[in-house]
């Protein structure tokens, strides 16, 4: 990476994201060393596949040192939804950091900075790309792991086939099944990506995951978020995480349901009390099925939020997943 070309990229892209659009100059500033700080930490790591060469490549990352020393805590690893890319923590990164040596990295199909082939983006694969990342990085445990919507899956698959490696992980937007609108949106960005519309398959997306209330305070800024995220990723990218992570058949041992009764140490659940693609029945389904199997998993439920909890509600979302024992409030609904 060209790391002079990136900063003036974030620098851009910054602008025309919700926290600093129509802004004071303070504050641009501030996002300008933001994106700054994270262009510093980001890196690529080549990566090498068990099963094929083909599927060897680049994968892009950003790995930050905690700020306080000797905090005693594992390494923290966050894991993005599906438009997700690095940039697209740059409101949470001094947060996170501040306690917790932070891991952040582009899976196979998200963004356009990675080199890796799309032919294979399955959550096996993810798991596999995760593994070679962390042997790296020499990362070899224990770990907390984070995981939001399609990282969340993808974060499920990692500890499933890793057990032993992580102290606890975080699922957020996350439920047994899809739900009915979850199943419908899923074939609309289907359809919207082959057709070859980016845009389409944002906006479809824009409309189902943040609630009612956040959706109408932002309305104006909508437009510039689609065309940031669509400049952001590939069509092939995309397509191979929407056609190919999703696993509906709860028989198959990469369904959430099979994935989730292997997984080992303690795990949180977070919900949101607004959420269409991971609704509350089936995050509680999720959680009840999980729990009777192993005993060390909490639920949190988010009050007046939709699918996109760590934006809608940052500060709650933060001090939850950084919060180092366990959750006093889990299964209550969680005020502002």
């Amino acid at each position: 990476l060209k790391m002079r070309s990136l900063a003036r990229f974030f620098e851009r892209s910054f602008s025309q994201t919700r926290y600093f659009s129509n802004s004071s100059v303070q504050q641009r500033q501030t996002g300008f060393e933001l994106a700054s700080h994270l262009t510093q930490h980001t890196k690529t790591a080549v990566i090498e596949s068990p099963i094929s060469d083909k599927l060897n490549g680049q994968i892009t990352y950003a790995y930050f040192p905690s700020t306080t020393p000797n905090t005693g805590q594992p390494p923290l690893v966050l894991i993005g939804g599906t438009s997700h890319i690095l940039s697209t923590w740059l409101g949470h990164i001094k947060f996170l950091h501040s306690k917790r040596d932070l891991l952040i990295y582009e899976t196979r199909g998200q963004g356009k900075n990675n080199q890796l082939s799309l032919t294979d983006c399955t959550l096996k694969q993810h798991a596999d790309d995760f593994s070679a990342l962390s042997q790296r990085l020499n990362l070899t445990g224990p770990l907390d792991l984070v995981g939001f919507s399609f990282g969340a899956r993808v974060a499920t698959s990692i500890v499933a086939t890793n057990q032993g490696q992580f102290r606890r992980t975080v699922l957020c937007g996350i439920g047994a099944r899809r739900g009915t609108i979850g199943r419908i949106a899923l074939r609309t960005w289907s359809s919207c990506l082959n057709a070859g519309s980016l845009e389409a398959m944002i906006w479809s997306a824009l409309s189902v995951s943040y609630g009612h209330g956040f959706l109408s305070q932002n309305e104006k800024n909508l437009p510039n978020w689609v065309r940031k995220v669509a400049s952001d990723q590939s069509l092939e990218g995309l397509r191979g995480i929407v056609q190919q992570s999703h696993v509906e058949d709860e028989k198959d041992e990469w369904h959430t349901l099979r994935l989730c009764e292997r997984m080992d140490g303690r795990v949180l659940l977070i919900g949101g009390d607004e959420d269409v693609l991971a609704p509350p029945r089936e995050v509680n389904d999720l959680f009840e099925h999980a729990r009777s199997r192993n005993k060390n998993w909490e639920l949190v439920m988010m009050k007046n939020s939709g699918h996109m909890m760590p934006f809608e509600k940052p500060k709650q979302w933060r001090e939850i997943i950084l919060s180092a024992g366990p959750i006093a409030l889990a299964r209550h609904l969680l005020d502002d």
